[in-house]
């Protein structure tokens, strides 16, 4: 007896929510610099 395996669908979500790297680094109080977030972190926007 043979199985058939397939896909019925797929989908994405998207939150509406974004962080950008600056906000991230306004919500640090000042630890983190925005390029920080950015060049060590690599996170230019972040979807929460």
């Amino acid at each position: 007896m043979q199985h058939h395996v397939g896909i019925l669908g797929y989908g994405i979500y998207l939150p509406d929510n974004i962080m950008t790297a600056g906000d991230i680094a306004r919500a640090t109080n000042g630890v983190w610099a925005e390029e920080a977030v950015v060049e060590k972190l690599g996170i230019d926007k972040l979807s929460i």
